[in-house]
């Protein structure tokens, strides 16, 4: 008989801060203690050390909590083959926020001067160039693309 621990382990969508955490454990709390539930936020993953509550149940307590679970096994074998946006979205959104304040700093700098863009002082009078405005908002914009959905589901929730 070994004494190895026996973990089920779940993909939960969504599952990427604390929040998420807090309401996963709010929801399991009658069924599994906290010390069993192990969360990796990286991966959207949830591990609990095998006791007496089944698959089906976590999957269904999760999913009455306003998130969506599957099995671990079943999340890696449906998305063997994702394609390439739904397995780099964030990266993608990421570094084209970025480009868009690197694009809106540059272009202000060079109409401007780039200590001016950089440092506003009291005597400058300098006004942020239109197209470095719009450029900052799209930099925003993406940069909140994950983020916007989940700020209005919690609003819903108040």
């Amino acid at each position: 008989m070994s004494n190895k621990q026996q973990y089920l382990n779940f993909k939960v969508y969504g599952l990427d801060c604390i929040e998420e955490v807090n309401i996963i454990k709010k929801a399991l709390s009658k069924k599994v203690a906290e010390e069993y539930m192990q969360f990796d936020l990286l991966n959207g993953k949830l591990s609990i050390n095998a006791s007496d509550i089944s698959t089906k149940e976590i999957i269904a307590l999760i999913n009455k909590s306003r998130l969506k679970a599957s099995t671990w096994d079943q999340y890696i074998s449906k998305n063997h083959d994702t394609n390439f946006y739904s397995k780099y979205s964030r990266l993608i959104t990421t570094i084209t926020s970025g480009m868009f304040i690197v694009f809106g700093y540059v272009y202000h700098g060079l109409t401007a001067g780039f200590i001016d863009a950089f440092v506003a002082n009291d005597s400058s009078t300098q006004l942020t160039p239109l197209i470095s405005q719009i450029s900052y908002l799209l930099a925003i914009l993406f940069g909140s693309w994950f983020v916007i959905p989940k700020t209005l589901a919690s609003l819903k929730s108040i």
